[in-house]
């Protein structure tokens, strides 16, 4: 069998493989797989999982994607540990553009002085949020009530290296970089393990004394990375086993209905070793064993 004829039989194969298996385009698949997310912000995450004060979403953390004011709004109140509360009470705000479901999130901080626009009657649901805000947020929810959202982003993070909030290295680097949801979530982490105000316990501290804090089971990779994604990495694990196994074949002599490289291959006996090989096709191969179909 020519080596083009089965580099393109294999090709053919796997682009139908993968949007079978997952839904997706291989297009999808590689714009995905371009995002990296750093190893500390995962670290960080998963410890708030872990603690009962994250939860992620549909696409698993996320960390990447540009974090908005709603976002910010509830990861405040879970960091506070407050969602339970927020969930069962009624709070007022002055804003007119928040969705009903995040109403009393954005109303719980309101009337506990955590402000996170500078805007008197529009909250900006969906806009995103910047660094400096959020930290502020942050300082508001440990008790410094007095650095504000107007306060310019030298201010806010002198207050925060003044707190124990962040390092001025961590400054140099939240400051210099694109905030998303990943930044949210480490100086979320870091907020635990800071002082709150006029106190000699950290927030950690204060919430595990009110049973708060939680130890749930380390999170799978679909509450990590979502399902989908899950789904698309199995794929490419997949696909890279399949050309693997599928190489090691090329230059076998054609045959028509041979289905082993010792007896010589047609097109789809080559395809469906190829696959039962490669450990694809699992049940195809206890039915093709059973019937001695392929000889190894």
């Amino acid at each position: 069998m020519g080596s083009r004829r089965v580099i393109s039989l294999v090709l053919s194969f796997l682009l139908t493989f993968l949007c079978l298996t997952v839904g997706v385009t291989v297009t999808a698949f590689a714009e995905t797989n371009d995002v990296e997310i750093t190893n500390q912000y995962d670290i960080s995450a998963d410890r708030l999982y872990v603690y009962g004060l994250f939860k992620g979403g549909e696409e698993g953390y996320n960390l990447e994607s540009e974090s908005d004011r709603v976002q910010a709004a509830v990861m405040l109140v879970r960091l506070l540990g407050a969602e339970e509360q927020v969930l069962k009470n009624t709070y007022y705000h002055p804003y007119t553009d928040v969705p009903k479901w995040a109403s009393n999130y954005v109303g719980y901080l309101y009337q506990n002085e955590i402000i996170l626009t500078t805007e008197k009657d529009k909250f900006g649901p969906d806009e995103k949020i910047s660094a400096t805000d959020y930290t502020v947020g942050v300082l508001s929810a440990l008790g410094y009530h007095k650095v504000d959202a107007g306060d310019r982003e030298k201010a806010v993070y002198r207050a925060a290296k003044n707190a124990g909030l962040l390092t001025a290295e961590e400054v140099s680097l939240i400051s210099e970089t694109e905030f998303n949801r990943g930044t949210m979530v480490y100086i979320s982490e870091k907020a635990l393990n800071t002082k709150i105000k006029g106190a000699q316990v950290t927030l950690y501290e204060k919430l595990d004394k009110a049973g708060i804090i939680k130890n749930l089971p380390e999170p799978t990779d679909e509450i990590r990375y979502g399902k989908t994604a899950v789904k698309l990495a199995n794929a490419k694990k997949a696909a890279a086993n399949i050309i693997t196994k599928a190489k090691e074949n090329v230059g076998v002599r054609y045959r028509s209905g041979g289905r082993s490289p010792a007896t010589g291959f047609d097109c789809s006996g080559y395809v469906g070793y190829t696959l039962v090989q490669s450990g694809v096709w699992d049940r195809y191969y206890a039915v093709c064993k059973a019937k001695n179909i392929y000889r190894t």
